[in-house]
């Protein structure tokens, strides 16, 4: 450290009660509302603006300078000694003491420890109103393109997620370094080869969406093909703030995107449907077969539904656009078909119908109706979000003890009772038609009828599992039937 000029000397003397506390760049609160504007009228000074008065702020120390985001927010960057960034406010006197103070303690740290820290890395601080004693910090170096800090420090103490190994966790402390770049993008420049290698990245996720089903890219073909010309427009600006956040915005995509995958990992996930996790929730073998026996089936497909889009807590936006879109399609069309059985219950009253019947059919009309409006009601602004907000939508509606299967058992619920009722309509006209008809003409009628289903529909469905010596035998059994006619027609002649 002898060779970096010291801090300025604002309240050195205050820095030894200051407690560096580890803070991920991910949670940082960056987009939190700490300030609120108060609007009034005011008086604009004489040459306001105009280069006669321009130049650096006066009430900034020495080595300071402001910065703007290109999305509007501010902050201040030091360029001298260790490099250090902070979005408090150092026109206000007492941040400009906080923030001195933090980097006091930072510096004094780094001698401690007998640390020489290279000319890439830069300091962030963040002071803790809350305590006076508390700085938040990291440090991150641009040559390694990784954030460290000054102690051993756990990741969940970070509010980083659990990694299955070293190399696993350092994908995830890489997309915290281009979150930090893209949060603070005005005072760097980045090299060439960043975005060279991000175009490649992104070419190869465009042929991998067009040439297999379960691509685990996380954007589809369509909006690949806008990025990449983006991107290729900006080579050789790398030296504007827009273009090195916009660059590293995307780096943060496919960071988070490896680190979902396990990219390099023996566990690397290739496809989108693959499971690489332990599973949380085993499917429960009794709750299971009896929603599958009363929703006939249907809460089973939802459930294979849902367990194909979220694995392993994993989800692609366009994916969970189709299926909300396409189940809500479902629902609004349940509804209505619910609504069509309710009306045909009224033209009941004029048959002899069996009324506790009758009630219990008008009734699962109903909650067909009800449980589908309530579910359109539930999920209609759930069609356009992120795949975020669709976790975090899925794991707090999820059963704990029955995972998936108690969401998709609700979704199952219009469905259900629409053939629930069916059925008990189809049994309220079988009793119609006894008080109308004699029930052995009825039953007659009945065993036609299934009997003609059944040679038409079941021989095309047990076509895969009839065994091949029955198939031969109706083979020859046939042929020789073919054969005798063509005897028969032979001796006719």
């Amino acid at each position: 450290m002898a060779n970096r000029p010291s801090t300025s000397s604002y309240f050195v003397e205050e820095s030894a009660t200051m407690t560096l506390k580890p803070v991920s760049p991910l949670n940082v609160g960056r987009y939190a509302v700490v300030h609120q504007a108060e609007l009034k009228d005011r008086v604009v000074p004489a040459g306001f603006g105009s280069s006669a008065t321009s130049g650096c702020p006066s009430y900034l120390p020495s080595y300071w300078s402001l910065s703007v985001h290109p999305e509007g927010k501010r902050y201040y960057f030091r360029n001298s000694g260790l490099r250090v960034i902070t979005e408090e406010d150092l026109t206000d006197s007492d941040a400009l003491q906080s923030v001195t103070r933090c980097i006091t303690a930072v510096e004094a740290e780094v001698k401690n420890q007998n640390l020489t820290l290279a000319e890439t890395v830069e300091l962030y601080v963040q002071p803790d109103y809350s305590s006076d004693d508390i700085c938040w910090y990291y440090l991150v170096d641009h040559a390694a393109q990784m954030p460290f800090w000054l102690e051993e420090v756990d990741t969940d103490e970070l509010g980083l997620q659990e990694s299955g190994s070293e190399s696993h966790m350092k994908l995830q402390l890489e997309w915290c370094y281009w979150t930090h770049t893209e949060s603070f993008c005005n005072h760097i420049n980045l090299p060439e080869r960043s975005l060279n290698e991000l175009i490649a990245v992104y070419s190869h996720g465009l042929a991998d969406m067009l040439t297999a089903e379960h691509s685990t890219f996380p954007y589809d073909a369509k909006m690949n093909k806008e990025i990449l010309p983006l991107l290729q427009s900006m080579r050789g600006q790398l030296s504007q703030g827009q273009n090195v956040c916009a660059v590293a915005r995307f780096w943060v995509v496919i960071c988070r995107h490896r680190f979902e995958t396990h990219f390099g990992e023996l566990s690397a996930r290739l496809s989108r449907d693959s499971k690489i996790l332990v599973e949380e929730h085993e499917k429960n073998k009794f709750f299971n077969p009896i929603v599958s026996v009363l929703t006939l089936g249907i809460a089973a497909q939802y459930y294979r539904e849902l367990d194909n889009i979220f694995v392993d807590h994993l989800t692609y936006t366009p994916h969970w656009h189709n299926f909300m879109q396409a189940t809500m399609g479902k629902w609004q069309r349940e509804i209505l078909i619910s609504a069509g059985l309710l009306l045909l219950h009224y033209g009941c009253a004029l048959l002899p119908v069996y009324l506790p019947l009758a009630i219990f059919s008008a009734s699962l009309a109903m909650l067909g109706l009800t449980t589908g409006a309530a579910l359109v009601h539930r999920h209609e602004h759930l069609q356009n979000v992120t795949s975020d907000d669709a976790f975090d939508y899925v794991y707090q509606t999820r059963s704990n003890r029955f995972g998936l299967q108690g969401l998709a058992f609700a979704y199952s619920l219009p469905k259900t009772f629409i053939f629930w009722s069916l059925m008990a309509l189809a049994a309220q006209w079988l009793y119609v038609l006894c008080q109308i008809i004699s029930p052995i003409y009825l039953a007659f009628i009945i065993s036609a009828i299934a009997s003609i289903f059944s040679a038409i529909y079941y021989p095309v469905r047990l076509q895969h599992i009839i065994p091949d010596s029955f198939k031969d035998f109706y083979r020859l059994l046939t042929s020789g039937i073919s054969l005798w006619d063509q005897v028969e027609d032979s001796a006719v002649v």
